[in-house]
């Protein structure tokens, strides 16, 4: 896909967060109470004047680009309950998004949103045992 950096990605999206991505952000010095907000058993990236914590407005640039998480790597593609893998219609570029490389991100999003979902149980089924 081609990106014209607009910046609605940024600040349209609930991005969740894996372990995974919340070590390599955490790798650079952020912590995490900073970037991350808890929604119920999930964490996800914190919002800042409606846009995500690490996105410049102004710029439109991400402050952490090469380390961003799996969610924002695989955009514009995205899961809808019910239909799936599918492309973000609200993406001005989704049109530049082949069948290819809709097949091939969605199995990464979906492999993504299954970590996320097995953290979010264990953490819920941990809550239930205090």
């Amino acid at each position: 896909m081609k990106c014209i950096r607009c910046g609605k990605c940024c600040s349209r999206t609930e991005i969740y967060l894996s372990s995974e991505d919340v070590a390599r952000i955490e790798a650079l010095g952020y912590d995490k109470k900073d970037f991350a907000v808890k929604s119920g058993p999930y964490l996800k990236l914190r919002k800042v004047d409606g846009y995500c914590f690490f996105f410049d407005p102004y710029e439109k640039t991400c402050e952490i680009y090469p380390y961003r998480p799996m969610s924002c790597r695989l955009y514009p593609v995205i899961y809808v309950l019910g239909k799936g893998p599918t492309v973000d219609a609200g993406c001005p570029m989704a049109y530049t998004v082949s069948k290819a490389e809709l097949t091939r991100k969605g199995k990464l999003l979906e492999q993504h949103l299954s970590k996320i979902f097995k953290r979010a149980k264990r953490v819920y089924l941990a809550s239930l045992q205090k």
